[in-house]
């Protein structure tokens, strides 16, 4: 069944009718974003206001231990646990840092105890990106606290505790067990009961080198086979290395206007993997099969604005054009090798991920990438378009044919 989600009156009908609470919680977010928690609906002819609703449908679905409704609406309604300041002092009188959101940022990494405000300014800024992540985050964040308390053992050699890369191992494990994509299996996390994820991430923290390994390897890509891609490697062009990339990359990303060939390349490049996930890895409408070329040409319109819609759902127009930069480079690098098949999704975020990580160590040999990753990904908008074409391509080298089981998190 679709709705529409567009018109307000629809909305409003979808939220008073006997709609699925998952469809309610999503025409009340659009709602909220829309015209805030005092908008008012009229129902049986009385006026009430979204708060309420909010509300009521929040308890009903505590009621029925409907997970993902739950966190849903407590992430649109800003509803936080007051013990997080707590939590914190737990974290960090234990000689630990706690770094929130997927920003490898000094803004959102937390060294000393804070008031709740201040904690909850944080994830709103940095915990925004995906469905009910900073609702997810403080429960990580809770978990953490009680086991750094009850077994402290877990957390030796750790210095800083990043609550994102729990979750990519949460969602990763889930994805293994389950045979799930990335963002169905981020789904079913937030499906899962609080106690579950705690016994879930309490296991992990118990074998943490092997999770960390066998999510690695989970990012490997398989292809029939696998070419020389010496030619590739070897091209050589003036390079550029005055101008403000940063800038360009911001001003070009804002524009949003690609090449004559642009989407006829993304339709081959379909042709030749199982799919593309375009932005937030974590989102199931991120993805995009190679079934899709079967019911399209080349060059059609509504190809090109489905792929038009994904670059598009990525907020920062700087990390859009590093988007649009890495299509163009495997579009390129497929077309050189027209005997290669990948029988996996290509993810950018992966293949940027890995990028950024394969430029900062060829650039500074010396320095430690654990401990540089807010500088590594700074400086790959700083970069050449000619030195990022060559990092992605190393990099999808690299998923193709890994060098070790043992992947660095980037």
């Amino acid at each position: 069944q679709k709705f529409n989600f567009e018109d307000d009156n629809s909305l409003s009908d979808t939220l008073l009718q006997n709609h699925s609470r998952l469809i309610k919680a999503t025409a009340l977010k659009i709602l909220w974003q829309r015209h805030g928690a005092d908008f008012t609906l009229l129902f049986e002819d009385k006026e009430v206001k979204l708060s309420t609703i909010a509300e009521e449908n929040y308890e009903l679905a505590a009621i029925c231990h409907d997970w993902a409704v739950v966190r849903r609406i407590a992430s649109i309604t800003g509803k936080y646990d007051d013990r997080l300041e707590d939590t914190l002092l737990d974290i960090v009188v234990r000689q630990k840092r706690l770094a929130v959101g997927r920003a490898y940022s000094e803004k959102a990494t937390f060294s000393k105890p804070l008031d709740s405000v201040a904690i909850l300014k944080t994830l709103r800024e940095f915990c925004g990106t995906n469905t009910a992540e900073d609702t997810l985050t403080q429960e990580i964040m809770l978990h953490l606290s009680h086991l750094i308390r009850t077994e402290p053992a877990l957390f030796e050699n750790m210095i800083t505790l990043r609550t994102w890369y729990f979750v990519q191992l949460l969602v990763g494990q889930i994805s293994r067990s389950h045979n799930l994509a990335i963002g169905d299996a981020y789904e079913s996390l937030l499906a899962m009961a609080p106690n579950e994820i705690y016994n879930c991430l309490r296991n992990i923290l118990r074998s943490f080198n092997k999770e960390v390994t066998e999510l690695g390897d989970q990012e490997n890509l398989h292809a029939s086979e696998v070419p020389s891609f010496a030619p590739v490697l070897n091209g050589s062009a003036d390079d550029d290395a005055s101008k403000d990339w940063a800038r360009w990359r911001k001003d070009t990303g804002m524009i949003g206007r690609m090449s004559s060939n642009f989407y006829k390349d993304v339709w081959h490049l379909l042709q030749q993997c199982n799919g593309l996930v375009i932005g937030d890895k974590y989102s199931v409408q991120s993805r995009i099969g190679s079934e899709l070329t079967l019911g399209a040409t080349a060059g059609e319109q509504n190809f090109a604005l489905r792929i038009d819609t994904l670059l598009h759902s990525i907020d920062a127009p700087d990390y859009r054009q590093l988007n649009t930069e890495v299509i163009e480079s495997l579009a390129k690098l497929f077309r050189q090798t027209p005997q290669l098949q990948v029988k996996d999704d290509l993810v950018l975020d992966i293949l940027i991920g890995h990028a950024v990580r394969i430029a900062w160590v060829k650039e500074n040999p010396n320095e430690n990438y654990d401990d540089k990753r807010g500088l590594a990904w700074e400086s790959i908008y700083k970069t050449s378009p000619i030195k990022t074409n060559l990092a992605f391509i190393e990099a999808f080298m690299y998923l193709i044919a890994p060098e070790s089981s043992m992947k660095a998190e980037y």
